[in-house]
């Protein structure tokens, strides 16, 4: 199991701490979005069913109570008046096997509790420069599929009415279009 110290990870991946910079209102939501679709897609199997720790207190937008998922990664909250670092130790604490566990962050004292605890640690900038190689070209929008493409779109009829187009599209008439 991965346990990931959330924003500490968010803020080694340059790509998102720009994000955060840059859009100071909703940046935080983005890079978090970004974030767990990287870990999602990552090829490495650990990375792909991460469960990720966030600082409730710096959610900054309504999260669901029981987190957020992208594929088989987890994000979890810290409640109020409890930090990412105390959840991620509890969950190794808890552990039947905390040696099968690795934590991924570049803070040294949760770093060194972790292991204290018989868990693995692993340096955020690792994870960062593997999910976010240095020259990369971030895109803000998800990767397509094997075997998907845009010709859909290219089919689409072109009109300064884009609801109308895509009505008639899907072939939608009449009553249908109201």
């Amino acid at each position: 199991m991965t346990l990931i110290d959330g924003y500490n990870l968010l803020m080694k991946c340059a790509p998102l701490r720009r994000l955060v910079e840059s859009e100071p209102a909703k940046g935080i939501e983005r890079a978090r979005g970004l974030l767990l679709s990287r870990l999602a897609f990552s090829r490495e199997a650990e990375l792909a069913r991460a469960t990720v720790i966030f600082d409730g207190s710096r959610v900054g937008a309504y999260v669901p109570p029981h987190g957020l998922s992208r594929g088989n990664v987890r994000a979890h909250f810290s409640e109020p008046g409890t930090s990412a670092d105390d959840l991620i130790l509890t969950y190794v604490r808890a552990a039947e096997e905390p040696r099968a566990i690795r934590v991924v962050t570049s803070d040294r004292e949760l770093a060194g509790h972790a292991r204290t605890l018989g868990a693995r640690a692993l340096e955020s900038e690792a994870v960062a420069d593997r999910l976010f190689p240095p020259g990369e070209p971030v895109r803000h929008k998800p990767a397509r599929g094997p075997g998907e493409s845009d010709s859909a779109l290219r089919r689409a009829p072109k009109r300064d009415d884009e609801v109308g187009a895509w009505l008639d599209y899907f072939g939608f008439e009449g009553e249908e279009r109201k």
